[in-house]
């Protein structure tokens, strides 16, 4: 499909040319000159726009709509089901616990209810009902005294331990987990270790485990697991209240030194919620990369919540983010627990992929997404139609490459096998066509197996990718490329296919010796295992020191895996590989999902972040940070970055967000029940002052994600050479880096040389003396690199960064940062509001959103009842900063300042409607629209169009259409109702109708973006008379002649000499058919340009139009002795001639057009 690229300094083709020209439809008798002219036609239509259009309406397109819609009801029909058929996020197993136990008869024996009410707080706890689960393991506690005999001592002390792992969950929820009611909300409090601000502000739950726990530790010995797990919570627990160490009786107390770092490092700050990034999900995937290129790295999360959003923030380029969500056309597209990023189709746009189904077995038959970037703004889901979508099995990995060296990249998807279902995994090739082909079976990867991730990489240097894949409790698989489409696995061959807990893995080069190495982590620690690595007890047995045991009885143990470490294999440049984790330090046992690898401090060798995903609440083990000591090993700096969070950890992405040449790191966050909810985290890379350069690879023989190439730097540091390797991709299995690559330099002098080596061709490109510190792109083949230029960007802002200051004065000290050259005029409580409110205006509208609502808090705060403060201040937390509570506050607060306020009203409705409050939503937008049923200038869309989606939502389908038809007759311009209408017929039923609709809204669509990005650009420069020139093209291309001659008018005010204006203008005029006004702008523009045969043209076309045929011969012959080879001049010349009555020459003219096009 065609893409409209913005560039506004270079305005597209088919806004380039308003020559006209007449066409006479010959079996039409001529009676008007008006009648003549049977279709005057724009040159941009005829060469530009009407081809996009016809190709954006074309069968293609209405597939992809039809089969994007598919996927959202495919998606919510899932959702629908959740509660029944999902064991993790449902809630019928508690439903059915409930019933079980209200009908339980009198006379069952006390060990059924002991097991019931067990059952029921674990299914509760699992559901976020923390006092609902304490009161039913409260109960199965206290019928432990008289199960004695009945109930082994391990399992009374198991009941004690889970309601203490109950009234732990509960002391997080009230202290360290935001967006709980009644929560504290102090992130400090999820960082271990726990100290000074973090120690819990509530503290009874707490108190209340560290008593169930220090009872289960007096009735356990430490040889057990269950003491251990006790051991490590009773320690946090008192870390919540300020007791560690010194209040922890000694038998119990873990050693200091089990909290520290191995070696210094910075704190990262978490700026997430100074940033509106901070979205409460449960466990997902994470994407950070440049979707709208313009190079600023934007930010894409999911969650596995079947019925929870995707979210796509887009980067504002002034260190803040908005969410950009509905606008991108992803509302709808729920779950996910994993994305990765590719441009598949090579079309410049990167495009993503959602993994859904993980974990669920037979009930996680979820269909995948593949969304297409539509290059404007826009995402389409095409899985069925490119191929993906045939069979769903459950799966959370996958990866991209390109396996056959043909350009394009094919896909491989590791599912998920169990001994009852069986979930190949899928080789997806890509056909050049924007659809795949399954060969896994011929190409001899199906790999029946529980797969946790999978990973392109040439590990043996012969151009063609290998593939390894990381099975949960099973052997891993390495898949060597036979180079013709078959591959053989040589994993055991080559002594990797350990971990036998496998889950995340990759492919890298951590030493720097441009060879590729292996990571793959095992999935089979638990707090047990931490606290006996405190005190140094050897629980479990790792195959590296299991003796005489052979790996095959290993593999074959009833439970193969418990206890393993980590495993990091070597290569040496030959095809093979070692297994070095233990002498590279990696000795702490760990669960990780979530993980990826960086460059933390830019010294050139990769660190990497282990986030802890394991699902139960006892599991309170932080996520963790290894620095790479110059390949030599690895440091645990967890504690001393600060990245010690005890909350689950999931997708994990390295990337520099402000284009200051070091990597922050963001990471989803959230477990996988419900009750497990967190806000996703970004730590702020606080710079260790090392050199960078950032590379944008671009293919043109190869995939245009340059997915497989290798990077070699070779710098001067210290005088000596050195060079610095880095294999293009996204990063490791559970969360996707940027697909440019920021490269440390450490304290470089200079790069000597860099070279790119593109493994499609096996071409390798070699530069000289690039500058350090600097942000580059490099395209295939060419011999010259391009610099480009970013600003360097400032996350959030000293008082969003834990500077907040409350005095007026000093906050507003703040806000002069921004406006140094407007000094404040704070003489009076008046003139002070005006002050900060202007400046929220203004800051709002440069979308300085975080800085505006500290100015605007600050006017309220001076006086508190100005509606149009709270209002605006409403809008910004609604419609940028994604935060609805604060909103409706905002709202509520409004009217009741000013209740007959209709924006306000609709605003609200908005609110509630993002909040799922349906009756409070129609109440608000039915107040609105009896009070102002137009359009706010507050708010782009009709009251009746949200009134209409809330209609929708709910499946009252009747009502929506009747909203969205009515938005459409109140305003045209609301052509977003045109798709939610066919939408809507769609759902219903009626499929033909809601196409044609749809197609309607497509037809549209590039108006609109082009019209809301020039809207954009004349907030932040309203005096650029190209802007509002480029604005009335743009109207005039799509028919909307009025607004044409607004724009354009505005335009010559600013500019009264440019004469293309000025002949734009005329044929504005001319399509609504007055003249008089056609024919002066189109003299003024002869005047101006009496060089330029388009302004003859166009003049003689307003005499032709008035009949002034003498005049009109008198333009046409001027254009034509202007631009002699030009047939519509001569064309138009013989149309005039007909009219005078002079045959003869009016034949000589149409020849001569006849010869040109000839030609």
């Amino acid at each position: 499909m065609p893409i409209i690229k913005r560039n506004f300094n270079n305005p597209p083709h088919y806004l380039a040319d308003f020559n006209l020209r007449i066409q006479v439809v010959q079996q039409s008798p001529i009676k008007s000159p008006l009648r003549i002219i049977l279709c005057v036609l724009f040159a941009l239509i005829v060469i530009g726009t009407s081809v996009v259009i016809t190709r954006n309406v074309s069968a293609d397109a209405d597939t992809a709509t039809a089969n994007h819609q598919r996927m959202l009801a495919t998606l919510k029909q899932i959702a629908d089901q959740t509660a029944e058929t999902n064991n993790y996020i449902g809630e019928g197993l508690a439903r059915r616990l409930r019933r079980h136990l209200a009908n339980l008869p009198i006379d069952s024996s006390g060990l059924d209810r002991w097991r019931l009410h067990t059952e029921l707080g674990e299914a509760e706890l699992r559901l976020g009902n923390e006092q609902a689960a304490i009161d039913q393991l409260t109960q199965a506690g206290r019928l432990l005294p008289q199960l004695r005999g009945q109930l082994s001592p391990l399992m009374a002390n198991q009941t004690l331990f889970r309601l203490a792992v109950a009234y732990m969950r509960r002391g997080e929820t009230q202290n360290c987990c935001p967006n709980q009611i009644g929560a504290a909300s102090n992130p400090d409090s999820c960082i271990l270790p726990l100290r000074e601000g973090g120690i819990h502000s509530q503290q009874e739950s707490s108190l209340q485990a560290i008593t169930y726990l220090t009872e289960v530790l007096r009735n356990t010995t430490v040889e057990l697991p269950l003491h251990l797990e006790a051991r490590w919570l009773l320690n946090i627990a008192y870390m919540t209240v300020g007791g560690y160490p010194d209040h922890v009786p000694e038998p119990y107390l873990l050693p200091q030194e089990a909290f520290r770092s191995e070696e210094e490092m910075p704190r990262f700050a978490n700026i997430a919620p100074h940033l509106g990034l901070d979205t409460f999900d449960l466990s997902g995937g994470a994407i950070v990369d440049d979707f709208d290129n313009d190079n600023y790295l934007d930010i894409v999360v999911s969650t596995w919540d079947p019925a929870g959003q995707i979210h796509f923030f887009r980067n504002n380029r002034d260190g803040t983010f908005s969410e950009q969500t509905e606008q991108a056309e992803l509302a709808g597209l729920y779950g996910g627990l994993n994305l990765i990023q590719a441009d598949y189709d090579n079309d410049d746009d990167v495009d993503i992929l959602v993994l859904r189904g993980a974990w669920l077995e037979a009930a996680g038959q979820h269909p995948n997404s593949l969304l297409r970037n539509n290059g404007y703004g826009t995402f389409t889901d095409v899985t069925f139609d490119a191929g993906l979508g045939e069979v769903h099995y459950p799966t959370q990995t996958a990866s991209w490459g390109d396996y056959d060296n043909d350009g394009n990249l094919d896909l491989y998807i590791g599912n998920e096998s169990t001994e009852t279902f069986n979930a190949p995994c899928q080789l997806f090739r890509n056909n050049g066509d924007g659809t795949f082909s399954d060969v896994a079976a011929e190409a001899g990867v199906e790999n029946y197996g529980f797969t946790k991730s999978v990973i392109w990489g040439d590990y043996n240097g012969d151009r063609f990718l290998d593939l390894y894949v990381s099975n949960f409790k099973g052997a891993n698989r390495l898949y060597r490329n036979n180079g013709n489409g078959t591959f053989t696995d040589v994993a055991e061959q080559l002594n990797v296919d350990l971990p036998m807990r496998s889950f995340p893995a990759w492919f890298w080069d951590f030493n720097n010796d441009g060879v590729l190495d292996l990571f793959a982590s095992a999935y089979s620690a638990g707090i047990s295992h931490l606290a006996a690595n405190a005190l140094g007890i050897a629980i479990g047995t790792p195959p590296s020191t299991a003796g005489p045991e052979s790996r095959t009885s290993y593999h074959n143990r009833p439970d193969p895996g418990e206890g393993e470490l980590p495993h990091l294999y070597r290569g040496d440049g030959q095809g093979n590989f070692k297994e070095v984790a233990r002498q590279h330090n990696l000795v702490q046992p760990n669960a990780p999902m979530g993980s990826n690898f960086g460059d933390l401090d830019n010294d050139g060798y990769l660190d990497f972040y282990l986030g802890t995903g394991y699902p139960d609440y006892k599991n309170l083990m932080p996520s963790l940070m290894y620095r790479n000591r110059q390949g030599v090993d690895f440091a645990d700096v967890t504690y001393a970055g600060g990245f010690g969070h005890l909350q689950k950890g999931h997708a994990v992405v390295f990337a520099d967000l402000d284009n200051d040449g070091d990597q922050d790191i963001f990471e989803q966050m959230g477990g996988a029940f419900p009750g497990d909810g967190y806000s996703n985290v970004l730590y702020e890379n606080p710079g260790l002052g090392n050199h960078f350069l950032t590379i944008k690879l671009v293919g043109v023989r190869s995939n245009r994600s340059a997915i497989g190439a290798r990077i070699h730097a070779k710098i001067i540091e210290n005088g000596e050479p050195r060079s610095i390797y880095k294999h293009v991709n996204s990063g490791g299995s559970f969360g996707a880096n940027p697909l440019r690559q920021t490269i440390g330099l450490g304290k470089a002098e200079k790069i000597e040389s860099l070279k790119i080596f593109w493994h499609t061709t096996g071409l390798t490109q070699t530069f000289h003396d690039v500058p350090l510190d600097q942000f580059i792109q490099i395209t295939e083949g060419e011999t010259q690199y391009t610099t480009l230029e970013l600003e360097r960007l400032k996350l959030g802002s000293k008082a969003q960064l834990g500077d907040k200051r409350s005095d007026v004065s000093q906050s507003h000290q703040m806000v002069h940062s921004v406006h140094a050259s407007q000094p404040a005029a704070v003489d009076s409580e008046v003139s002070a509001f005006v002050e900060y409110y202007n400046r929220g205006l203004d800051l709002s509208k440069g979308e300085n959103y975080l800085l505006a609502v500290e100015s605007l808090k600050q006017a309220i705060q001076i006086d508190p009842s100005r509606e149009e403060a709270h209002r605006l201040l409403g809008r910004i937390y609604l419609l940028y900063l994604a935060k609805t509570t604060s909103a409706i506050e905002s709202f509520q607060t409004a009217l009741k300042i000013d209740p007959e306020n209709p924006s306000a009203h609709q605003m609200l409705g908005v609110a509630y409607f993002r909040r799922n409050q349906y009756p409070e939503a129609i109440q608000a937008l039915r107040r609105a629209i009896e009070l102002n049923p137009k359009v706010s200038p507050d708010y782009p869309y009709h009251p009746y169009y949200d009134l209409g989606m809330v209609y929708l939502k709910q499946s009252k389908f009747d009502d929506a259409i009747t909203c969205f038809e009515r938005a459409i007759e109140l305003d045209s311009d609301q052509i977003r109702a045109y798709y939610s209408l066919g939408n809507t017929y769609i759902r219903q039923g009626s499929v033909q109708k809601g196409a044609e609709l749809i197609r309607k809204y497509q037809s549209l669509k590039p108006y609109m973006n082009l019209v809301s990005q020039l809207e954009i650009a004349l907030q932040q420069n309203p005096d650029s008379p190209e802007r509002w020139h480029q604005l009335g093209r743009v109207h005039a291309q799509y028919g909307r002649f009025e607004k044409a001659i607004t724009s354009l008018e505005q335009s010559i005010k600013l500019d009264p000499d440019n004469w293309g204006v000025y002949n734009i203008l005329a044929v504005s005029y001319m399509r609504l058919n007055q003249l008089d006004n056609m024919q002066r702008v189109c003299e003024t523009a002869v005047r101006l340009a009496p060089n330029e045969p388009k302004a003859h043209n166009t003049l003689g076309m307003s005499y032709f139009l008035q009949r002034r045929y003498s005049d009109a011969t008198q333009s046409f012959t001027t254009a034509i002795r202007l631009d002699p080879r030009n047939p519509e001049y001569h064309e138009n010349l013989g149309e005039t001639y007909k009219r005078l009555g002079e045959p003869k020459k009016a034949a000589q003219e149409f020849r001569i057009a006849r010869q040109l096009r000839a030609r």
